[in-house]
């Protein structure tokens, strides 16, 4: 008799199993992917440009860009010379700069040199205050997230522009880019030079005189190569240089 009941009661529960199975949907696994620049985006001290900044504004490396459009302590002695940042009364070593997630601080100082980011080649996301902990230590000051441009139109594009300024200041910017159902490629070339040979009034001199600054020129030259290949519908390769 035991044995009997026990036998209708394994039969009862394969039953009821299969009843589960038939009523359960198998759902896919999925990988959900967070930008944390765009979870934080709310916040009210915050600063971004596009291609419209640059096509409307002065070229300028990412130092003087952040200066008139910011409220940033920027130090520079001029166009070209070493230029670091702080914020809001944190040190320049307590603000990251990041290009693709890798940190370009020195690994020695721990500061970053503005003057080497040509703005006219990024698009650019600044993030003040605390909020900027969120990307790890040395970052609680503000962070600076370089991204660059994909096109997103098909087939091939070029643009070319040049800025000409006081002081045989030269600014070019040449740019090439190609785009298909499974390949993006993106090259930038962007040159500045000057001779930054501005008057100014030198106090230390009895009488007083007006001098022409020297020593003072810069050139740059900066060479950008973006890829990106689409491997599948849910994977793609890039390189960022």
């Amino acid at each position: 008799m035991k044995r009997g009941f026990f036998i209708l009661s394994l039969l009862l529960f394969v039953l009821k199993l299969c009843a589960q199975t038939d009523s359960t949907q198998v759902l896919r696994e999925v990988t959900v992917v967070e930008n944390r620049y765009q979870a934080l985006s709310f916040s009210q001290f915050s600063v971004s440009n596009d291609s419209i900044d640059r096509l409307i504004k002065t070229p300028d490396a990412l130092g003087q860009w952040l200066f008139k459009e910011s409220t940033t302590n920027i130090r520079q002695t001029a166009p070209g010379s070493v230029a670091s940042f702080s914020v809001r009364g944190a040190t320049s070593a307590q603000s990251s700069v990041q290009w693709s997630g890798f940190a370009l601080n020195s690994a020695a100082t721990g500061i970053s040199d503005l003057s080497l980011m040509p703005g006219e080649l990024f698009d650019f996301y600044f993030l003040q205050g605390g909020n900027g902990a969120s990307f790890g230590s040395g970052a609680v000051g503000s962070v600076i997230d370089l991204r660059s441009t994909k096109h997103q139109q098909i087939g091939w594009h070029g643009n070319f522009s040049q800025y000409i300024g006081s002081f045989n200041t030269f600014k070019t910017h040449a740019g090439a880019s190609y785009k298909n159902n499974s390949l993006i490629s993106k090259t930038d070339i962007y040159h500045d030079q000057s001779e930054n040979n501005f008057s100014y009034q030198n106090i230390y001199r009895i009488p007083n005189i007006e001098e022409r600054r020297k020593n003072a020129q810069y050139s740059q030259t900066h060479f950008k190569q973006f890829i990106s290949y689409r491997l599948n519908a849910n994977n793609s390769l890039e390189i960022d240089g």
